[in-house]
């Protein structure tokens, strides 16, 4: 991730989080088409609407985002599946982060990715 510039506070509110388990139900794929596709049945981001409520008391509030679909897809097309009130907040991705094998193994890849 960037280091705050001198026109970014070093105190600016950061939300890591995930796409999969977070703005929808399961894990989505992505096909060769490049088409986001939930294992779920159930629509792509259905709970993006929620996030941006929750968020809306926190309008300076950044996020870098992290999923499984930056090994595909390019940051910008990961970006843009998000409205657009939860695409503005993003300052960075996980793109070319990788976990250590142990984090792997044990499930906790993405949190040891954004810690």
């Amino acid at each position: 991730m960037d280091h705050p510039t001198d026109n970014q506070s070093q105190t600016t509110a950061t939300l890591c989080i995930d796409y999969d388990g977070t703005l929808h139900i399961g894990h989505a794929c992505v096909d060769t088409d490049g088409q986001v596709t939930p294992d779920s049945g159930r629509l792509l981001l259905d709970y993006s609407v929620l996030h941006v409520e929750t968020l809306k008391p926190y309008p300076a509030m950044q996020s870098v985002r992290t999923t499984t679909w930056l090994q595909t897809l390019s940051t910008e097309q990961v970006i843009a599946y998000l409205p657009a009130e939860l695409a503005r907040r993003v300052v960075d991705t996980t793109r070319g982060r990788k976990a250590r094998l142990s984090c792997m193994l044990n499930g906790s890849g993405h949190t040891d990715i954004i810690g």
